[in-house]
Protein backbone atom coordinates (compact mmCIF):
# COMPACT_ATOMS: atom_id res chain seq x y z
CA UNK A 1 0.00 0.00 0.00
CA UNK A 2 2.72 2.56 0.56
CA UNK A 3 4.41 1.89 -2.40
CA UNK A 4 0.59 2.61 -4.27
CA UNK A 5 0.47 5.76 -2.68
CA UNK A 6 4.20 6.76 -3.39
CA UNK A 7 3.57 6.20 -7.07
CA UNK A 8 0.24 7.49 -6.82
CA UNK A 9 2.26 10.88 -5.43
CA UNK A 10 4.17 11.14 -8.51
CA UNK A 11 1.41 12.80 -10.54
CA UNK A 12 -0.67 14.17 -7.68
CA UNK A 13 -1.98 17.97 -7.76
CA UNK A 14 -3.83 20.28 -4.86
CA UNK A 15 -7.47 20.22 -5.90
CA UNK A 16 -9.82 22.63 -4.94
CA UNK A 17 -13.11 20.30 -3.62
CA UNK A 18 -16.40 22.11 -3.02
CA UNK A 19 -17.92 19.29 -0.59
CA UNK A 20 -21.43 19.75 0.68
CA UNK A 21 -21.89 18.56 4.38
CA UNK A 22 -25.54 17.09 5.93
CA UNK A 23 -25.88 16.18 9.25
CA UNK A 24 -29.65 15.66 10.21
CA UNK A 25 -31.47 18.94 8.72
CA UNK A 26 -28.57 21.18 8.71
CA UNK A 27 -26.43 21.80 5.57
CA UNK A 28 -23.37 23.55 4.87
CA UNK A 29 -20.93 24.42 2.28
CA UNK A 30 -17.39 23.80 2.66
CA UNK A 31 -14.25 24.61 -0.28
CA UNK A 32 -11.19 21.97 0.74
CA UNK A 33 -7.55 22.65 -0.79
CA UNK A 34 -6.14 19.10 -0.48
CA UNK A 35 -4.33 16.24 -2.31
CA UNK A 36 -6.46 13.58 -1.11
CA UNK A 37 -10.00 13.46 0.62
CA UNK A 38 -11.12 10.40 3.09
CA UNK A 39 -14.91 9.71 3.45
CA UNK A 40 -14.57 7.20 6.83
CA UNK A 41 -16.69 4.87 8.46
CA UNK A 42 -13.98 2.91 10.17
CA UNK A 43 -10.43 4.03 11.65
CA UNK A 44 -8.03 2.30 8.95
CA UNK A 45 -7.46 1.81 5.50
CA UNK A 46 -5.50 -1.25 3.96
CA UNK A 47 -1.96 -1.80 5.18
CA UNK A 48 -2.91 -0.33 8.95
CA UNK A 49 -2.86 3.22 7.47
CA UNK A 50 -4.81 4.95 10.40
CA UNK A 51 -6.56 7.53 8.26
CA UNK A 52 -9.07 8.28 11.12
CA UNK A 53 -8.36 7.13 14.62
CA UNK A 54 -11.86 8.59 16.01
CA UNK A 55 -14.05 7.40 13.44
CA UNK A 56 -16.57 4.49 14.55
CA UNK A 57 -18.55 2.40 12.26
CA UNK A 58 -21.82 2.36 14.54
CA UNK A 59 -21.93 5.67 15.09
CA UNK A 60 -24.21 6.93 12.75
CA UNK A 61 -21.62 9.37 10.67
CA UNK A 62 -19.00 10.00 8.49
CA UNK A 63 -15.22 11.23 9.46
CA UNK A 64 -14.02 13.26 6.59
CA UNK A 65 -10.41 13.49 6.34
CA UNK A 66 -8.94 16.17 4.06
CA UNK A 67 -4.61 15.39 4.20
CA UNK A 68 -4.66 19.08 3.07
CA UNK A 69 -2.51 20.87 0.05
CA UNK A 70 0.99 20.91 1.12
CA UNK A 71 4.50 20.89 -0.99
CA UNK A 72 4.64 17.58 -2.39
CA UNK A 73 7.70 16.32 -0.31
CA UNK A 74 6.27 17.82 2.69
CA UNK A 75 2.84 15.80 2.05
CA UNK A 76 4.95 12.38 1.43
CA UNK A 77 6.57 12.85 4.73
CA UNK A 78 3.82 14.14 7.06
CA UNK A 79 1.55 11.46 5.35
CA UNK A 80 3.69 8.67 7.09
CA UNK A 81 2.03 9.47 10.19
CA UNK A 82 -1.25 7.96 8.99
CA UNK A 83 0.19 4.52 10.27
CA UNK A 84 0.46 6.03 13.77
CA UNK A 85 -3.12 8.06 13.63
CA UNK A 86 -0.10 11.17 14.57
CA UNK A 87 -1.49 13.14 10.58
CA UNK A 88 -4.49 14.30 12.39
CA UNK A 89 -2.32 17.01 15.05
CA UNK A 90 -1.11 18.62 11.65
CA UNK A 91 -2.43 21.92 10.56
CA UNK A 92 -3.24 21.43 6.89
CA UNK A 93 -5.36 18.41 7.83
CA UNK A 94 -9.10 19.49 8.38
CA UNK A 95 -11.58 16.77 9.91
CA UNK A 96 -15.16 16.83 9.50
CA UNK A 97 -17.85 15.07 10.61
CA UNK A 98 -21.63 14.23 8.60
CA UNK A 99 -24.32 11.61 7.88
CA UNK A 100 -23.74 12.80 3.80
CA UNK A 101 -21.21 14.52 1.44
CA UNK A 102 -21.80 15.96 -2.02
CA UNK A 103 -18.50 16.12 -3.26
CA UNK A 104 -17.54 18.15 -6.71
CA UNK A 105 -14.01 19.25 -8.17
CA UNK A 106 -13.87 22.77 -8.49
CA UNK A 107 -10.83 22.54 -10.70
CA UNK A 108 -12.43 20.30 -13.79
CA UNK A 109 -9.29 20.20 -15.35
CA UNK A 110 -8.00 18.19 -12.82
CA UNK A 111 -10.38 15.47 -12.96
CA UNK A 112 -8.24 12.69 -14.35
CA UNK A 113 -6.05 13.62 -11.43
CA UNK A 114 -8.05 12.74 -8.73
CA UNK A 115 -9.61 9.66 -9.23
CA UNK A 116 -12.52 7.73 -7.00
CA UNK A 117 -10.75 4.83 -4.80
CA UNK A 118 -13.50 2.87 -3.14
CA UNK A 119 -12.09 0.47 -0.18
CA UNK A 120 -9.20 -0.24 -3.13
CA UNK A 121 -10.73 -0.57 -5.78
CA UNK A 122 -11.29 2.25 -8.27
CA UNK A 123 -14.97 3.96 -9.01
CA UNK A 124 -14.67 6.55 -11.67
CA UNK A 125 -14.47 9.96 -10.98
CA UNK A 126 -15.92 13.23 -8.95
CA UNK A 127 -18.67 14.39 -8.63
CA UNK A 128 -19.93 11.40 -5.74
CA UNK A 129 -23.00 11.68 -3.15
CA UNK A 130 -22.14 9.36 -0.12
CA UNK A 131 -24.51 8.69 2.43
CA UNK A 132 -24.99 6.73 6.08
CA UNK A 133 -27.19 4.25 5.90
CA UNK A 134 -28.05 3.17 9.78
CA UNK A 135 -27.81 -0.77 10.46
CA UNK A 136 -27.79 -1.74 6.85
CA UNK A 137 -25.51 -4.53 7.72
CA UNK A 138 -25.73 -7.51 10.54
CA UNK A 139 -22.37 -8.28 12.10
CA UNK A 140 -21.88 -10.63 14.01
CA UNK A 141 -19.04 -11.09 16.77
CA UNK A 142 -17.25 -13.58 19.06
Amino acid sequence: YLGATLRALIDNEVGTLACTLHDGAESRLVEIETRSLAICNGQYFGGGMQVAPMASPDDGRFDIVSLGAQPKLSFVVSSLAIYKGTHVKNPDVKIFACDRIEVRLVNDELRDRFPLDVDGEPLGFLPIDVRVVPRAIEVFTG
